[in-house]
């Protein structure tokens, strides 16, 4: 079809789809925050440690997901094509990355508050034994006039038996258990052992 003039439509003139540019900036912007997302989450982690580095996560997640959405929004335009299908993969992994990271943190963070310093003490003869354990196994060891174990314990008890030698001359025997650097257990005895108990509650 022309018109009267002789000239063919302006849609065959390659005239612009008013829709195409918008949907073009769109895509290239989501493109652009899909590749922020991965960088930021990828790349920055080292950099930013504690609540530092969840806060640049949670930026990051952000921008994968408002990635996702305008380049949902560029296909739906009609508009973008393979710039708007990368921006929604980048959105994708860039978002999934996020999520994985800080579940990761967040198992970390967990266990470390469940998790507590733990030395044990003892004091008393030239020569005695003493039993104790952390969270792999218990210990039965030698210890010369005094010493101490220190080590870290997901439980919320410490136990720490001291005993003479058989034919050892009778000696005050003395033990203690500090709990996060606090001495919560100070015992002594001369009847040939002592025992240091703990439970936190």
């Amino acid at each position: 079809m022309t018109h009267a003039d002789g000239s063919a439509p302006a849609d065959r003139l390659g005239a612009p789809d008013p829709h195409r540019a918008p949907g073009r900036r769109v895509g290239t912007t989501a493109l652009w925050l899909g590749i922020a997302a991965l960088v930021v989450a990828a790349a920055l982690v080292p950099f930013f440690p504690g609540f530092g580095l969840l806060a640049v996560l949670v930026l990051a997640a952000l921008a994968g997901l408002a990635a996702l959405v305008l380049g949902i929004r560029a296909r739906r335009i009609g508009a973008g094509g393979g710039v708007a299908r990368w921006a929604l993969a980048l959105g994708i992994i860039g978002i999934v990355l996020d999520v994985v990271i800080i579940a990761v943190l967040a198992v970390g963070a967990l266990a470390h508050l469940r998790r507590a310093d733990v030395e044990v003490r003892a004091q008393g003869a030239p020569t005695f034994s003493v039993t104790y354990a952390d969270d792999s196994q218990s210990y039965t060891e030698d210890w010369l006039g005094s010493g101490w174990k220190r080590f870290t314990t997901t439980k919320s008890t410490a136990e720490i038996t001291v005993t003479l030698p058989k034919d050892a001359p009778s000696t005050t025997l003395s033990c203690q258990i500090l709990w996060n650097g606090t001495v919560v257990v100070d015992e002594k005895s001369d009847s040939g052992s002592v025992t240091c108990r703990y439970g936190a509650r």
